[in-house]
């Protein structure tokens, strides 16, 4: 683990990820949760997310072309404005309710300057020979930073309410970028057509990329239905926020191993070892009835998960460095929002045909089928 020697990109990304991850891990689960005590229905909720993934498909090559011709780390810079603004919107949505769907624009923006570079630097200057063990920094950089984040925003919220939360996220988020300033870019001007991306998203050769991250449409339920079971069954934000944190933890050290075996045995092995234990988490969450099995669970679920993601990505940004990192990225990233959207459409259609208890189950049933997909790539 402390063996690799990170390119100066990828040192500078992880002093970014540190401030980026604390301000948020401060309100990512709480996201959800805050719309859903601002009396918005789960079908509503689940629309806030299918617009903003329907919009971020067509987006995204937009901002693939603005990576391309401003160098990654410019691109991550000026993401950072565009979440300080989306974190103020929500502090003032419920005085303002019409800036609801306003949200949701801004928060593409954001996500389409963001994770295309994101994807893009790592599959870039990753270190060959240990892909997976820098992923396994990545995860303990963002998940350490914010092992006391979810904990601590639900104290704030308990204690000030939400918007004082968003605006001391937009706060820290609005410094984050200053590390990626500190030394200049080295950056050579590269030209991204708005039709790249689809090209390679459809071309036979990364046909078992565009399959894989099907998969995808999973972790929409767990970043958004998964917090609001979760809130719905303990009845408090700090115990979201305690739960969050606990399992944050358990990610960190166990993210160490997985980086580690995937370097060591293979993505592959690795993911035909962990896909199944990952579905298993979604009907292990069917069943759940008292908090502490919830807590249980959300622990399970998150290790699980993180057990696939590290192996995932790191044979995604292998198979990008040959194909073209910025292009490949948006091209996967273009293919994980399809089915995130598509999920996000057919829980507004199950949550306004069904109740909540009903809902859920019907929402974890299609994660566990769905988690498989992953094992095409």
């Amino acid at each position: 683990m402390f063996a690799i020697h990170p390119r100066r990109q990828v040192r500078e990304m992880y002093a970014f990820l540190f401030l980026f991850s604390f301000a948020a891990s401060l309100i990512t689960i709480f996201e959800p949760v805050f719309f859903y005590q601002a009396g918005m229905s789960l079908a509503k909720i689940a629309g806030f997310y299918a617009v903003h993934y329907t919009l971020y498909i067509f987006a995204l090559p937009l901002g693939g072309m603005f990576a391309a011709r401003f160098g990654y780390e410019r691109a991550l810079t000026a993401s950072t404005p565009l979440f300080v603004f989306y974190f103020l919107l929500l502090a003032v949505i419920p005085s303002f309710p019409e800036l609801f769907w306003l949200a949701t624009i801004v928060l593409t923006c954001f996500k389409i300057l963001y994770w295309p570079a994101y994807h893009a630097t790592f599959s870039a200057f990753a270190d060959g020979k240990n892909r997976g063990t820098e992923q396994s920094w990545i995860r303990l950089i963002a998940r350490g930073a914010g092992i006391v984040g979810p904990l601590l925003g639900g104290v704030i919220i308990a204690a000030f309410g939400f918007p004082a939360l968003f605006i001391l996220a937009a706060a820290l988020i609005s410094v984050a970028g200053i590390p990626l300033l500190r030394t200049k870019e080295e950056y050579h001007l590269k030209k991204l057509d708005y039709g790249a991306p689809w090209r390679l998203l459809t071309s036979p050769r990364h046909r078992r990329m565009s399959i894989a991250m099907l998969g995808w449409g999973e972790n929409l339920v767990h970043l958004v239905m998964w917090p609001v079971f979760i809130f719905i069954m303990v009845g408090s934000v700090e115990s979201l926020g305690l739960i969050a944190s606990v399992s944050s933890l358990f990610v960190v050290l166990w993210g160490f191993a997985v980086g580690e075996l995937s370097d060591r045995l293979g993505t592959r092995k690795m993911l035909r070892v962990f896909v199944p234990l990952s579905a298993l988490s979604y009907a292990f969450r069917m069943f759940v009835s008292a908090p502490l099995a919830v807590a249980g669970t959300d622990i399970y679920s998150r290790t699980s998960a993180v057990s696939v993601g590290i192996p995932f990505l790191a044979k995604l940004y292998q198979s990008g460095r040959s194909a073209g990192p910025l292009n490949y990225a948006v091209a996967f990233e273009i293919a994980l929002c399809i089915m995130k959207a598509a999920v996000a459409w057919a829980l507004v259609v199950v949550f306004l045909n069904a109740t909540a208890p009903v809902g859920f189950v019907i929402s974890f049933a299609l994660a566990a089928a769905l988690t498989f997909f992953y094992l095409a790539l």
